[in-house]
């Protein structure tokens, strides 16, 4: 019986030292925990980031790093900003179209938290392409109309072509075209929309703008769609002004 209460009292001493060890190890600085991106919002030149928050005095706010490259190869740094600990998104504009970037995010300490700041989170996203149209081969035709007496009659109009390289992207969700007539009223131009279309294929890459008036000027507003998911957002609008040439002479 002693030696079994000796073995016993051998075992709890290393027991209580082992556990005094651990303890002492664990003395030291906490970390953060890492704060993930949950989605962004991407045009052709913007985008808006969105985090999750640490909303207690342990968190002082969140570092927010973007970079020009993929997350593998960072690249040049665009911009670090801090923001506080219940902010929860970031925009950031004057992107380069159709270019990867990637965005870093962590968490920052409170100065008597006792913690260390956390780890960065990274997700890398591609703004959109910038793509515009091109028109040509402007064909007259006579339907009937209103004229320019304001009478009923044959009226001569235009059909144009407008051709648009292949989307190579292909998280976008097809295309978006405008168009719009220009009217200049008291030396000022003004814009109003005459026409309009949409495809949500990326192997379409051209349409008809039909029923433009001979020598006058319009503005094709084109650009490329979302594709109904929150990393991808309609691209911004590439404007090209055409001027239809004056009806031949009869």
């Amino acid at each position: 019986m002693n030696k079994l209460r000796k073995a016993m009292m051998v075992l709890g001493v290393i027991l209580a030292t082992s556990f005094s060890f651990v303890s002492c190890s664990d003395d030291g600085p906490v970390q953060m925990g890492q704060v993930p991106v949950n989605s962004c919002r991407v045009t052709s030149n913007s985008v808006s980031i969105y985090w999750s928050t640490v909303p207690n005095e342990n968190c002082a706010g969140y570092q927010v790093v973007l970079y020009q490259g993929s997350r593998e190869n960072l690249g040049q740094e665009v911009t670090s900003n801090d923001y506080d600990n219940r902010t929860y998104k970031a925009t950031y504009g004057g992107l380069q179209p159709a270019t990867v970037y990637t965005v870093a995010v962590r968490s920052l300490a409170g100065e008597k938290s006792g913690l260390t700041d956390g780890d960065f989170y990274y997700r890398q996203f591609a703004t959109a392409p910038l793509i515009s149209v091109t028109a040509s081969n402007a064909a007259f035709y006579e339907p009937e109309g209103v004229t320019s007496d304001g009478s009923w009659g044959k009226v001569i109009r235009a059909k144009v072509t407008l051709t648009w390289p292949e989307q190579a992207v292909t998280s976008a969700g097809g295309y978006e075209l405008v168009v719009k007539l220009v009217t200049v009223k008291d030396g000022k131009e003004t814009t109003s929309n005459v026409g309009s279309f949409s495809t949500d294929k990326l192997n379409v890459t051209s349409t008809v703008a039909d029923g433009l008036i001979p020598g006058r000027k319009y503005i094709f507003s084109f650009r490329t769609r979302g594709n109904g998911n929150c990393d991808y957002s309609y691209s911004d609008y590439a404007d090209v002004t055409y001027t239809v040439p004056a009806a031949p002479a009869a």
